[in-house]
């Protein structure tokens, strides 16, 4: 599916990716009303980078939010000693030390 109107911010988020994949990363926060595309637009960027690590964590607006939710749906995912500090109900400092080691150094990164 083609999204209508999105071609800058895919083509914004595309220069970041390549900025990335020379070693200068950064957090991007995209915000908007529910409904408005936010997670169709990183759909279609990611279908458009196949060879890149993807890790997703997110809070849900219409239930109570779980603590660390989002840390916990991305461990989840990358595995290793990063999900087991979080099965083990491991302290927030080891936690966030953790998360930032995994994605400082993600194991099977085809961009390292």
């Amino acid at each position: 599916m083609e999204l209508l109107e999105r071609a800058l911010f895919l083509q914004t988020l595309a220069e970041y990716a390549g900025e990335a994949r020379q070693g200068d990363g950064r957090l991007v926060l995209v915000s908007g009303e529910s409904g408005i595309g936010k997670t169709a637009l990183f759909e279609a960027f990611q279908a458009g980078l196949p060879d890149a690590r993807w890790l997703w964590g997110a809070c849900e607006g219409l239930f109570t939010p779980r603590p660390l939710g989002p840390l916990f749906d991305i461990a989840a995912q990358a595995g290793g000693e990063f999900a087991g500090l979080c099965r083990g109900e491991a302290a927030r400092d080891r936690l966030f030390a953790a998360f930032l080691a995994e994605i400082d150094s993600p194991p099977h990164s085809p961009w390292r």
